[in-house]
């Protein structure tokens, strides 16, 4: 191979060229025994695979997203429940864990076996699952933003699903939307404060449903936003009260937080501006239009006793020097 010679993204020629004779009579088995779903075919990979697994029973699905999905749910994931996965991965695999009804939270990988950083899953387990270390329960489950699925909370915690809240034929108002009342921009938490910081959003939804039968295939359904508003909220991790709101001029995206020990939030708003907040009493300090929307959170670090603010907003990398 010579030094300019390119070597493709993704080759998906050469190992079918290898399997042609093999794919090529069972996509012709196929066609004479019509057997395009399910049929003996599928029966006998099932059980090859079985034994290959070394495992009871195999079970053939639609696509490696049903199979994911299907997995969690046998799994006992429920709507509400947070699901974490690495960022490093397909899209079909937040979107199963979206399918369950749970919520997916990112765990950066291990940059030596692109498998989760097991430090990080540590990390994020002591910061955000607010649990008792002995036995494993709640220390407290409460709304930080209104909503109207639910009919409240179970004894562990976990919100109980309103069945009036289904979407049906003539459409059903649902709060929050499907972005839900967060999505995946990170919180922060400020252990200076004892608060936690989360950019929510408070909206509402009509969930239509196009086929009501028993067995409906798929979603087959369709929401239509209709309001919405964003605020920057701080909730007492010990109680789960809110302590104090900022509600940002106009809704939208909202970024990722930054919580520092300088007692300073930093956060982006729909406006495009990287807004640092008193992290005690909520109240802005000052901001600066980037031009574009933060996603991720800002980042700091110090180097020669000068503290800096990295903050990536569109294609560009802004920072600044704190004072």
């Amino acid at each position: 191979m010579s030094l300019t010679e390119k070597i493709p993204f993704l080759d998906l020629v050469t190992p079918h060229m290898e399997l042609e004779p093999e794919l090529t009579a069972v996509f012709q088995k196929v066609l004479s025994t019509a057997g395009f779903v399910g049929g003996p075919m599928v029966e006998n990979f099932e059980k090859a695979f079985a034994v290959f697994c070394d495992a009871k029973h195999c079970v053939g699905v639609a696509s490696g997203t049903d199979a994911v999905r299907f997995a969690l749910t046998a799994a006992g994931v429920q709507p509400g429940d947070i699901v974490v996965t690495v960022p490093h991965t397909f899209i079909a695999t937040t979107e199963a864990i979206s399918q369950a009804g749970a919520r997916p939270d990112f765990i950066d990988i291990d940059e030596r076996t692109y498998s989760m950083d097991i430090s990080n899953l540590r990390d994020y387990l002591e910061r955000e699952c607010y649990l008792d270390r002995e036995t494993g329960k709640n220390y407290v489950s409460a709304p930080f933003i209104k909503t109207n699925w639910t009919k409240g909370l179970d004894a562990k915690g976990q919100p109980i699903p309103d069945p009036a809240k289904e979407p049906q034929i003539a459409g059903t108002l649902v709060s929050p939307n499907a972005d839900g009342g967060v999505n995946w921009p990170p919180p922060t938490y400020s252990p200076a404060t004892g608060l936690f910081y989360v950019n929510a959003t408070r909206s509402f939804a009509i969930y239509y449903i196009f086929d009501d039968t028993d067995k409906p295939e798929g979603w087959g359904g369709h929401d239509l936003g209709d309001w919405d508003e964003s605020m920057l909220q701080a909730l007492d991790y010990r109680t789960g009260k809110i302590k104090w709101s900022h509600k940002w001029e106009t809704p939208g995206i909202e970024s990722g937080l930054l919580s520092t020990a300088g007692n300073l939030v930093f956060a982006g708003d729909p406006s495009n501006n990287l807004v640092a907040l008193n992290a005690t009493t909520g109240e802005p300090l000052w901001h600066a239009n980037l031009g574009g929307p933060m996603s991720n959170g800002a980042i700091t670090y110090e180097l020669d006793g000068h503290q800096y603010l990295v903050v990536g907003a569109g294609d560009k990398l802004f920072t600044f020097v704190m004072n």
